[in-house]
């Protein structure tokens, strides 16, 4: 689960918490170096 920035709360799958409307950003990580990749990337 991914953690709010801005008020801590689990956030869920979620793109914007539930709790105070901050937008999530999701890390994408490549499975073979774990370098952090865009969302919108091919892999």
């Amino acid at each position: 689960m991914v953690e709010c920035p801005e008020c801590g709360k689990e956030a869920g799958d979620n793109k914007f918490c539930s709790n105070c409307g901050t937008k999530i950003n999701k890390k994408i990580l490549c499975p073979e170096c774990n370098t952090e990749l865009e969302e919108n990337s091919r892999m």
